[in-house]
This record gives C-alpha cells, structure tokens and sequence, in this order.
C-alpha cells in the first residue's frame, strides 16, 4: 500500500464517526462504520449480516419445545386458567419459561394447545418479563366446539426475545366461566448472534 493510500485512508477514518456513537446511529448515517448487530441487542439497529446471519438460523436452527424433557422422558405442558368472573377477562399470568431457561436469542412460531375443558372461543396472550412487570408479546386465538376442537399447533409471530427471558401467558374465554387448556411453545434458537 503506497503511502499515499495509507494517508488517505487515515484522513478517511478521522472524517467517520465513532462507530456505533450519537453520530452514527443507523445504516444510513455511515454506511460501512456499523458493528454487525442483531438479536442479542434489541435495541440496536441490526445490520445487514446481521440480519444475513439471523435469517440463516432461523431457517436452520432446530426447532425446539418448551416444556421439555430430557432423552428419555418428555414433559407436561404448562396449564392456563381463564379468568372467572365475566366474558373475556384473563385469568392469571402463569410461568410457561422460566427466565435463564433458553439462554440465547430466540422467538416463538407456534404453540401447542391441548386439553381445551370447554366449548367455548379463547383467547391466550404470551408476555415477556418478570412476574408481576410482563408485557405483552403476541396473542393467538383457538376455539372448541360441540363438534370440533383447535387442539393442535397454533401459529404465533413475536419479536426476537433476548437470552434468558422468562415466558409467560394467559387465557380469557367467552363464557367467562374458568375454562382452561394446556400449553407448550415451540422455538427457535438463534446461537452465535452478536
């Protein structure tokens, strides 16, 4: 590299802003000067490999279930109870992932319902965070009838959740009546993600 090059590299790199600084907030204040960012950092903005990279996974990643069990036993699902006092109100929030349980990046598509106790329409709501703080993170609806029950796997979109976030839901039905179903989580690891 002639030292000309070299000299104009370097005035090139004083002209940048810091990487990641107040100046350089997105891919399109520098491109070229964004550290490759993805779904361990929710609150950055991620970039193209590391979007690249995040795709990649979550196309090859093995699925994975929670509840779970170990080689040779599986596990119960987790049990979520209505509220009870009229139509559509939800009943208590119920740990379905403890937190520190996955511990990388990770997002739920589709959630197993079993055990539905009543004819009836339902609506269960997962929430991120500790207990008594949980924010609302996706809602999918199931019915059972006379004659027909949504038992099965229900597709569910959330956002990227970072390691280690404790999952939890709850169920409101329409009879308001206590009803209850049975719930495991299928998901997506997405390791290596920085």
């Amino acid at each position: 590299m002639s030292a000309f090059t070299t000299s104009l590299r370097a005035v090139i790199k004083s002209l940048l802003p810091v990487i990641d600084s107040t100046d350089n907030e997105s891919m399109s204040d520098v491109i070229g000067n964004k550290r490759d960012t993805s779904l361990s950092d929710l609150n950055a903005y991620p970039s193209v490999m590391g979007h690249l990279r995040a795709g990649y996974y979550h196309s090859h990643a093995p699925a994975k279930v929670y509840p779970t069990g170990d080689a040779t036993h599986g596990a119960s699902p987790v049990t979520i109870t209505s509220g009870n006092a009229e139509a559509w109100i939800h009943g208590t929030i119920t740990e379905v992932v403890p937190a520190n349980t996955i511990t990388v990046p990770f997002d739920i598509h589709w959630c197993l319902i079993s055990e539905i106790s009543a004819t009836d329409d339902y609506e269960l709501c997962l929430y991120k965070g500790a207990a008594a703080s949980e924010e609302l993170i996706g809602t999918i609806a199931f019915a059972r009838s006379a004659v027909m029950s949504q038992e099965g796997d229900i597709p569910i979109q959330i956002l990227p959740q970072a390691a280690n976030t404790r999952i939890s839901a709850s169920l409101a039905c329409g009879d308001g009546d206590g009803a209850s179903c049975e719930i495991k989580l299928y998901y997506h690891e997405y390791p290596d993600i920085t």
